[in-house]
């Protein structure tokens, strides 16, 4: 099987991992799928956008460049982006920007969409809605795939005892964040001990 890219213009990759790291911050594990992704280019990946810091191949040896259908990893990014997002290189901050913004509408009008549609499939009756308990669930995971596939598989329940409300979903350490938000948020009359909590 003879297969050929082309490795001059803008690149084009798909991300395979995302995690945080303490002291490097957000990185993505990417195959660049044509072109050529290079230190100091601007960024879109999914809804998250960036500037390429550093680049460092399979072997964690810092790299000016990522090659064609070899594994990288992009350091540089401001939010942590999801498996499988693409990654397109442009000439501009702005632009890449504009690009995240736009896909973030685009999800949550999907999301939005997907709720409205699972409410007209099963129709509750306002007796069955009164008996059913709003649970808040706060999702900690160390990388982004497992923060996934635990909302999918939270919000995909249908149960007649609770309703799955997400207030949160982290990748990496979160003291801070669970803090603040055991603070400001309403449980709905359950009692929370923040000394209670452990990670």
């Amino acid at each position: 099987m003879d297969l050929k890219a082309r490795i001059d213009g803008p690149a084009q990759a798909y991300v395979v991992e995302a995690r945080l790291d303490r002291g490097r911050g957000p990185l993505a594990t990417a195959i660049v799928k044509c072109g050529t992704l290079s230190c100091s280019q601007h960024i879109a990946v999914g809804e998250e956008w960036g500037r390429i810091r550093a680049i460092r191949d399979m072997f964690g040896k810092v790299t000016e460049s990522g090659q064609l259908a070899l594994p990288i990893e992009i350091e540089g990014l401001w939010g942590l982006p999801m498996a499988g997002d693409d990654i397109i290189a442009v000439h501009s901050e702005e632009r890449a920007r504009m690009l995240s913004a736009r896909r973030k509408k685009k999800v949550e009008k999907d999301r939005l969409l997907k709720v409205s549609e699972v409410h007209i499939d099963t129709p509750d009756t306002e007796e069955d809605v009164s008996k059913r308990v709003q649970l808040s669930i706060i999702v900690k995971a160390d990388v982004q795939v497992n923060v996934q596939a635990v909302t999918d598989a939270l919000r995909s329940l249908n149960s007649p005892q609770a309703i799955p409300t997400m207030l949160k979903e982290i990748v990496g350490r979160a003291r801070m964040i669970l803090y603040s938000l055991l603070l400001t948020q309403s449980f709905d009359g359950a009692s929370w001990h923040t000394d209670d909590i452990y990670w």
